[in-house]
């Protein structure tokens, strides 16, 4: 968030975190944009429907918290209940009608989010999101694909160190090994240009 404020410095930012103590750490390192009104925190998380989720922090690697109880059984884990609402929901409330760029990292919910912003994501004010996909999907049940049924809008491509590699879907990208997929709207050939 700080490189991409440093980057564009016009941006405005909206940061989800749902476990407390996260958060905290979040706002201390954000508290200058935050306190000049270019960026919110806010202290639940996003999912396909609104309501609580029982998640699980760990203390010691705290980016590891997630809704699952069956992963990293070799640190201490601390459940908790986060509050939930969907991005529709939230882009609604906030008045917020475009989106630039969208980064999506949470443990294997990536697929719910995007779900939660359906009408969002098929009015087409989403830009660009990125999102992870690897092992932790093989609990959650959606695969690559699914994610290019439900972004049919949206060009599809793994994130590489100097590219992002776009390509149509194909049975050969369902590895399960952790990797970063952009999906750029159709209306951004720019875009696509730009990044592939």
């Amino acid at each position: 968030t700080t490189a991409a404020l440093a980057a564009f410095p016009e941006a405005t930012f909206h940061a989800f975190e749902v476990a407390p103590e996260t958060a905290n750490e979040l706002r201390a390192n954000l508290q200058g944009p935050i306190d000049a009104g270019i960026g919110k925190l806010m202290t639940y998380g996003l999912s396909d429907e609104a309501g609580t989720m029982d998640m699980y922090y760990y203390p010691e690697n705290n980016q590891l918290t997630s809704y699952s109880a069956d992963r990293h059984s070799e640190y201490e884990r601390v459940h908790f209940t986060a509050d939930i609402s969907t991005l529709d929901a939230y882009c609604e409330d906030a008045g917020i009608e475009a989106i630039d760029f969208l980064k999506i990292d949470i443990e294997g919910h990536e697929f719910k989010v995007i779900q939660g912003g359906e009408r969002t994501f098929a009015k087409g004010q989403i830009a660009i999101v990125q999102f992870e996909y690897g092992a932790f999907n093989t609990g959650s049940k959606f695969i690559v694909r699914d994610y290019y049924d439900l972004l049919p809008d949206y060009w599809i491509g793994k994130v590489f160190p100097r590219h992002v590699d776009f390509q149509p879907y194909s049975w050969t990208m369902e590895e399960f090994s952790f990797r970063n997929y952009v999906a750029v709207h159709k209306s951004r050939p720019d875009l696509k240009a730009l990044l592939g």
